[in-house]
């Protein structure tokens, strides 16, 4: 009996760490960073690199000096 008791009291524990880290994860605000990448750069295998990791990393880019209005 006294066996049960523990292991109860124990998994009470756990359950009460896991909801705790739960809500410090909900509060957590991840943030990402938009690669910017300046198509002034007359190595245009520097910046098919570029795109290439802007791809990959997050999927999502912002192109300056493209020639474009």
């Amino acid at each position: 009996m006294k066996k049960a008791i523990l292991l109860l009291i124990l998994k009470t524990k756990k359950v009460k760490e896991m909801e705790n880290k739960t809500q410090e994860e909900d509060s957590t605000i991840k943030v990402s960073s938009i690669h910017c990448i300046d198509l002034s750069n007359s190595d245009i295998h520097q910046s098919a690199l570029l795109l290439k990791q802007a791809c990959q990393d997050c999927g999502f880019f912002y192109v300056i000096n493209h020639g474009y209005n």
